[in-house]
């Protein structure tokens, strides 16, 4: 009897522990984003470094790198990056692109794109107030898209909202840009003109984006055979997994016997995993 007893006690406090600890995980995964005035590089893809405006050292860009304001980040030939500014706020860089970063405040972000084209995505419940800077014009996006900004020469900016509303400020005037449309603002200062015409067709980096948009907005899949993943919590990161199979990400396939951890835009294999 008394076994029994000890049985039904451990039970319920099993019973009781879970909740509780489901609960400290996703107040864990709240805070996962970066602190308030500081931005992290999120993903690097070929030759890319940071500037740091409090040392004057500039040096090669790594995934969690920190930035704060002043700080610049540039992509060389044939590479790519992202920074992520919030929990659902994303700015990437084409190939040979430069970002100065401006203020990082509670929801309110100003960037200077300064050569390149760099790419905004605000993805859902990723509010906030923002300030894209070029030599022409200021872009704010209105609502939750995807936003690309192309700076052509040293006078012309080109803004195409993929998805979302923008307003554009030349200093000469201001218009709004609905998705699908591309503004064109040419000249410099109070000279600058705006022109709007229907948006071009994606090339490889809007396809990127798209996809990165698309992990990250998603929860990882699971698809194929083996053992799937038995462990999980919250609504999309992180994810443990144990087993042997092939797991789908987004895009990306881990196939191999192994441990992984995933979190939300991305798969991070453990062992012997690879991509494929």
């Amino acid at each position: 009897m008394r076994s029994h007893h000890r049985t039904m006690i451990a039970a319920l406090a099993v019973l009781v522990l879970i909740p509780a600890a489901n609960g400290q995980r996703r107040g864990d995964r709240d805070n996962s984003g970066p602190s308030l005035g500081v931005a992290r590089v999120s993903v690097t893809d070929g030759d890319v470094s940071v500037r740091q405006a409090a040392s004057g050292d500039e040096m090669q860009a790594r995934a969690s790198m920190p930035l704060v304001a002043d700080d610049t980040i540039r992509t060389g030939d044939r590479s790519r990056a992202e920074v992520q500014l919030g929990h659902a706020n994303f700015i990437r860089l084409d190939s040979q692109t430069e970002v100065k970063i401006g203020e990082l405040g509670n929801r309110y972000y100003r960037l200077r794109i300064v050569r390149g084209t760099a790419n905004y995505s605000q993805l859902k419940n990723g509010d906030a107030d923002v300030d894209l800077e070029t030599p022409q014009a200021t872009v704010r996006p209105l609502k939750n898209g995807i936003y690309r900004i192309e700076l052509r020469g040293d006078t012309v900016t080109a803004v195409t909202v993929r998805k979302g509303e923008a307003e554009v400020d030349s200093m000469r005037d201001a218009a709004k840009v609905k998705k699908g449309k591309t503004i064109t603002v040419r000249g410099k200062s109070k000279d600058a003109a705006l022109r709007t015409a229907k948006a071009g067709g994606k090339d490889s980096f809007d396809q990127w984006n798209k996809r990165r948009d698309d992990m990250l907005g998603d929860e990882p899949i699971y698809r194929g055979w083996g053992y799937p993943p038995f462990f999980y919590y919250g609504y999309g990161y992180p994810y443990l997994g144990f087993g042997y199979g092939r797991f789908y990400t987004g895009g990306y396939y881990y196939r191999a016997p192994y441990r992984a951890v995933a979190v939300r835009g991305g798969f991070v294999p453990r062992g012997g995993g690879r991509r494929r």
